[in-house]
């Protein structure tokens, strides 16, 4: 399979569950989240609480 066929289709698999018990806004929120981290120094780490 195609490398970008591959990553499409993780983080659609990915944003489809989100979708199963987040609203559509939440999902949203979260990949701007993830898009604006893309271009800090610093990388981002998630904790679970």
């Amino acid at each position: 399979m195609d490398v970008d066929a591959m990553g499409r289709a993780l983080v659609q698999a990915v944003i489809e569950h989100y979708l199963s018990y987040r609203d559509i806004g939440d999902v949203r929120r979260e990949l701007e989240y993830l898009v604006e981290s893309l271009d800090d120094d610093d990388p981002v780490v998630t904790r679970g609480c």
